[in-house]
């Protein structure tokens, strides 16, 4: 059975959590634990400058899934976050329902295989409507707003810096949190406070710098340096901020040596995409890609696929 099919038969007894898309499909599954518990599959799907290709990168979802677990247990002591278990063969004591959590097992036995490697069990929280970005280079959009104005995100740099230098200092720059499809928009520190308020900015900032800091850290003893990144955060019911999504994968950060998303958006741009919808990507381009991504997972986790 392919993942596909797996889905289609799963939307039948399972509740959908948040938006769709094809990229990360959500579950809720509170009914069958001890808390409120979501259900992630992160499938093959890629997407570039904000549509989904039609055609996928074998094994991508399992990369980002375990790049994330990975990251997520690392750095749980820098700031608390949403992952429970990747392991849908041990259920962690804190949301074991014995009765129900063997329901929830054999409820899923007919799809085990094809799940396993991209599926995460996490706390389901309120995400606070934003991203977070950290930036070591300047690089990306933020390069473009500093070109036109000497500033990223209301930050004003030092003259004559160049597209990939090394910043004086890390940045914190936020931006609106688009919908799937959309394009997001940097905003600045000021406009984040009245966003989401000032005591969580203030913890979000402080967190984001953190985590890179250590990220940085860790990545720079594996031969890899981490050039921006981006974090997601979301409200636990008692308000605790924690972090959510994915975290330093291919698909939301930089790095040097490039095992990241950026060569596959290049190279649809050096074989003419329009950047006007979806496309077939050839053959080529996918191995290229796929090959990428588990040299990401290798480096970063030490694990083959």
């Amino acid at each position: 059975m392919d993942l596909i099919k797996a889905v289609k038969e799963m939307d039948e007894f399972l509740p959908r959590f948040g938006s769709k898309n094809k990229i990360r499909i959500v579950y809720d599954v509170s009914a069958f634990f001890d808390g409120d518990v979501l259900m992630i599959i992160t499938t093959d799907a890629i997407s570039a400058f904000d549509f989904v290709m039609l055609n996928d990168i074998p094994d991508k979802g399992i990369v980002l899934n375990e790049i994330s677990a990975w990251w997520f247990q690392k750095t749980s002591h820098v700031c608390k976050n949403h992952f429970i278990t990747n392991d849908l063969d041990f259920i962690p004591s804190e949301i074991n329902h014995p009765q129900l959590a063997g329901q929830f097992r054999q409820l899923l036995s007919d799809y085990l295989d094809v799940l396993k490697g991209r599926v995460m069990l996490v706390r389901k929280a309120k995400p606070l409507p934003a991203e977070f970005i950290v930036r070591r280079y300047l690089l990306g959009s933020a390069f473009d707003s500093y070109e036109k104005t000497g500033m990223v995100c209301g930050i004003r740099l030092r003259k004559g810096l160049k597209k990939g230098d090394r910043l004086d200092r890390l940045i914190f720059t936020p931006s609106t949190k688009a919908g799937f499809g959309e394009h997001d928009s940097n905003i600045t520190y000021q406009q984040l406070k009245e966003m989401i308020g000032v005591k969580p900015a203030r913890e979000v900032k402080k967190k984001s710098l953190a985590l890179f800091e250590y990220a940085e850290h860790l990545a720079s003893a594996k031969g890899l340096t981490l050039q921006d990144t981006k974090f997601e955060f979301a409200l636990l019911p008692d308000g605790t901020v924690i972090l959510i999504d994915e975290l330093f994968t291919p698909d939301n950060s930089r790095w040097a040596p490039d095992y990241t998303k950026q060569p596959f958006r290049d190279a649809l741009i050096r074989l003419g995409y329009n950047k006007k919808g979806p496309i077939y990507v050839g053959t080529p381009l996918i191995r290229e890609t796929q090959q990428n991504y588990a040299k990401a997972l290798q480096m970063i986790t030490g694990k083959t696929l």
